[in-house]
């Protein structure tokens, strides 16, 4: 069942995978004076892998506007058929369910009144908001940025400047290890990506498609 809290097992790395990323890092895997931090990047990149199927399960499964609709829609009517019923009893059995069973009836008809204008509000607002759902790809997209992130604090060297050819811009050496540190890591998880993974790597980090430095 899809929830707004999940727990997260990090993915353990293969040995060949963890040598792999740190040397996109920049650092050789046999360095220890300077595998510390790529380590702590690894240990983002894990955290990230582990993250990917809970979050598409519970995330990407969230209920849609027609779901918020359907269910809260019921249960406005089931609450006002519910109000209507206590309010149409006779007074021996109101006075059945309040004096003999200790029942407060108007209690009951308060929450009920509550109940249905919550309903109601809420299936108003979800009306308004169509039936898209979340796109599909939220949970790559999620974690492709994460992995992002860890290779920015874990790559040494710096990130250079783009070189245009004619109308063509390409990818610094630092991006495009960024890239390969990308595609390392979600292969070892074994997380499907499309082919067009340089466009998912744009949207993750918001940046714009091949702004090039003359």
């Amino acid at each position: 069942m899809a929830s707004p809290t999940f727990n997260v097992l990090p993915h353990t790395l293969s040995k060949r995978a963890r040598d792999e990323l740190t040397e996109r890092l920049g650092v050789d895997p046999q360095d220890r004076k300077h595998r510390g931090k790529a380590a702590d990047a690894l240990l983002s990149v894990e955290l990230a892998l582990g993250a990917f199927e809970p979050l598409r399960a519970n995330v990407e499964g969230a209920p849609r506007p027609a779901d918020y609709r359907r269910v809260l829609t019921a249960l406005r009517d089931d609450a006002a058929r519910l109000a209507n019923a206590l309010g149409n009893l006779d007074g021996y059995m109101r006075d059945d369910l309040t004096v003999t069973r200790g029942l407060d009836v108007y209690a009951v008809e308060r929450a009920l009144s509550e109940l249905h204008a919550a309903a109601r509000d809420a299936v108003a607002e979800h009306a308004a908001l169509g039936s898209r759902g979340r796109p599909a790809s939220e949970a790559l997209r999620w974690v492709v940025g994460e992995l992002c992130a860890a290779y920015a604090k874990g790559r040494r060297g710096k990130r250079g400047r783009r070189r245009r050819v004619g109308n063509q811009s390409n990818l610094t050496e630092w991006e495009q290890d960024r890239l390969e540190f990308v595609r390392i890591a979600l292969d070892d998880a074994r997380i499907a990506y499309p082919t067009n993974l340089p466009k998912v790597v744009r949207a993750a980090t918001a940046e714009g498609p091949s702004e090039a430095v003359s």
